[in-house]
């Protein structure tokens, strides 16, 4: 693998943004509560309010490009248009400081919701033609896919939100969230040791995060623990009545859930609908706005298990975040998701490699210096705490706080019920 060279030459600090979408047909954006649509092949610049032609740009060396790929189309359409909007926020703040000896751009790509064959394609493309010197990908299928090509490229990349099964032991993809193996089992653990836990029944996606039910349900019976009911649900799924009957009949102790979003919602308030909860307890790996958008207080009670984030969290990282994104897409701080959170926090590992390389006589435009900083900082800043910095081990896995948090009536209401400050990854 011969990673690829660029000369750098100084120039002046444009803010050029460039949005590719390679769907089929076009993709809508959200701004402001309205549909922006930008035709396939078309380049959006400056703040996403006019169209123009960058192909002039393409190979400048005064342009350090970088690749994302969200959900810009699909069922999870709502967590990649706020993801993207992060990296376009960052990229403007980056240029807008003036301290790079070259415009920062970032190509964005439709992975369609986790399609591995519109994420390959969108990354040979950065590759090829847009000459992307980072990477930073999204969800568990398409981030597995890319991965051997970006590799071949001399391109690092950093996933910051999947937690599938296989993200970590790959050369230069790094994640920046708790994976399945340091969250899933863990709160199997908690749960059955403050409570009585004898039965428990398991339900969770049937997508490449699966492996988080699998491992909640071998740790369950490591411990011990009947296993009444097992069962895989599609993503997106909007009635559990009948699964919920089912486990139900089991009489568990405990439910454990593996999934994210509106099905969190649907699942905890038709489990309170049957009388099933709270008397039985629920437990999962995260809640988001969106699963309060379905369920309100009905989640009162729901315990779940992440590195604690909410839109009013007081950290450094996080407050500059919030106060940026809002101002700069008019969205609402209580409808912000974590995800848009993490992909902004990718964003400053990305600023952060950076300087280091520029600092120590490196070339950005080089993968190996690009690669190598990455494991040589010590630590980097987290939406999560001023107190601790995040590490990024060479096996690709993140060094992050795990909390054990009791739901409350919204995401600013919850009790912290536990934490563990280094969750290896459990087998």
């Amino acid at each position: 693998m011969n990673p690829r060279k660029t000369p750098v030459r100084r120039t002046s600090f444009v803010i050029v943004l460039t949005v590719l979408l390679w769907s089929l047909g076009a993709c809508a954006t959200e701004g402001n509560g309205d549909a922006t649509t930008i035709p396939s092949g078309q380049t959006s610049v400056g703040t996403g309010d006019t169209v123009a032609d960058t192909t002039d740009q393409t190979d400048s060396p005064d342009v350090w490009k970088y690749g994302t790929i969200q959900a810009m189309t699909g069922f999870g359409a709502h967590w990649g248009d706020q993801q993207s909007k992060a990296h376009i926020m960052a990229t403007e703040q980056l240029n807008e400081s003036g301290e790079f000896p070259f415009t920062i751009e970032v190509v964005v790509g439709d992975h369609r919701s986790d399609d591995p064959t519109a994420a390959t394609s969108a990354a040979q493309r950065m590759i090829e033609v847009d000459d992307i010197q980072w990477f930073n990908s999204s969800w568990v299928a398409s981030t597995l896919a890319t991965n051997p090509i970006l590799f071949d490229a001399g391109v690092p990349a950093i996933n910051a939100v999947g937690t599938g099964e296989g993200l970590t032991g790959h050369p230069w993809l790094y994640n920046l969230r708790l994976q399945a193996s340091q969250v899933a089992p863990y709160v199997v653990k908690f749960v059955a040791e403050n409570n009585n836990i004898e039965k428990a029944a398991f339900a969770w996606w049937s997508d490449a995060h699966a492996v988080m039910g699998e491992q909640q349900v071998a740790m369950a019976e490591d411990l011990g623990i009947e296993v009444t009911v097992a069962e895989a649900f599609e993503p997106n799924t909007t009635d559990f009545r009948s699964l919920l009957a089912r486990i139900a009949a089991s009489e568990p102790d405990a439910i454990f859930l593996s999934a994210f979003g509106a099905d969190v919602g649907h699942f905890v308030s038709q489990a309170r609908e049957i009388g099933l909860f709270p008397g039985t307890i629920i437990a999962g790996n995260i809640v988001e706005q969106a699963s309060y958008d379905v369920a309100g207080d009905a989640l009162d009670g729901f315990i779940y298990a992440q590195s604690l984030w909410w839109p009013g969290l007081d950290t450094t990282l996080n407050r500059q975040f919030i106060e940026s994104y809002t101002e700069r897409w008019g969205i609402e701080e209580s409808t912000i998701e974590s995800a848009a959170a993490m992909e902004y926090e990718a964003a400053m590992v990305m600023r952060d490699v950076l300087r280091y390389v520029l600092a120590n006589g490196g070339d950005p435009f080089n993968g190996e210096d690009l690669n190598a900083a990455l494991l040589e900082i010590d630590g980097f800043a987290t939406i999560h705490s001023d107190d601790s910095l995040m590490q990024i081990r060479e096996d690709g896995s993140v060094v992050k706080p795990l909390h054990f948090i009791r739901a409350g009536t919204s995401m600013a209401d919850f009790e912290v019920l536990g934490e563990i400050a280094d969750p290896i990854p459990l087998d």
